[in-house]
């Protein structure tokens, strides 16, 4: 099975990204309002939102707030029924990166901005969805089909329908138990290690072909990670 087969994926365009770059302010306010996500608040398994600087539209922000009422004020309907069905259970999946770095967002208090990928489920958990596009076979099953496609040598640039073709892991035991492990980002590089081992037994990866793609996957991971 492929993702597809069990969750929808969904990213915004240059409307999406305009109307809420126009509603953003800082901090969480008393209005009905939601955590705007960047690619840079997204590492594996971990959101820096609230603690990690990025900038948006040339600005710094730590975090960043989208004001739906003044969304639902000022952007066109399209745009409003676009933000409000962000705010579902997903995993947001960042481009631009070397490794697929996603974060599960289970209770659906966040809208991703551009170029940021949702994936939705009515009946694979998010958690399981997040492991499933962490492992390291799904990095390089990303690398074999759409490497040297992002903007640096090196990064992945996916767009939703690529995401959707990954083929599924096929091993539910260790499947589950990486995404058990995933619920909190793994401390330390030996925890990582052993979620990437995790990944690959999903996947039905032993041997030297695990040992390779793990040490392959953790060379490329983020600081967080390693």
């Amino acid at each position: 099975r492929r993702l597809g087969d069990v969750a929808t994926a969904n990213a915004g365009f240059r409307d999406e990204y305009y109307a809420l770059v126009g509603a953003v302010v800082e901090g969480r306010p008393e209005a009905d309002g939601a955590p705007l996500l960047t690619t840079a608040h997204v590492d594996p398994a971990r959101s820096w939102w609230g603690s990690r600087p990025v900038r948006i539209a040339g600005r710094r922000w730590v975090a960043p707030w989208g004001d739906l009422d003044r969304l639902g004020r000022e952007a066109s309907p399209r745009v409003q029924r676009w933000g409000t069905a962000r705010r579902v259970p997903k995993v947001v999946v960042a481009t631009q990166t070397r490794v697929l770095e996603a974060v599960a967002d289970p209770a659906g208090d966040s809208v991703p901005l551009t170029p940021l990928v949702s994936l939705a489920s009515g009946t694979v958990a998010v958690d399981l969805l997040l492991a499933a596009v962490v492992a390291p076979p799904a990095t390089l099953w990303a690398h074999h089909h759409h490497g040297a496609t992002g903007r640096s040598r090196g990064a992945l640039r996916l767009a939703g329908r690529d995401l959707l073709r990954l083929p599924l892991p096929d091993r539910s035991g260790p499947w589950a138990e990486l995404a058990g492990q995933l619920r909190s980002p793994p401390a330390g590089r030996a925890a990582w290690e052993a979620a990437g081992r995790l990944g690959c037994a999903a996947w039905g990866w032993e041997g030297e072909v695990a040992d390779r793609a793990v040490e392959w996957w953790m060379e490329r991971l983020p600081s967080a990670g390693g």
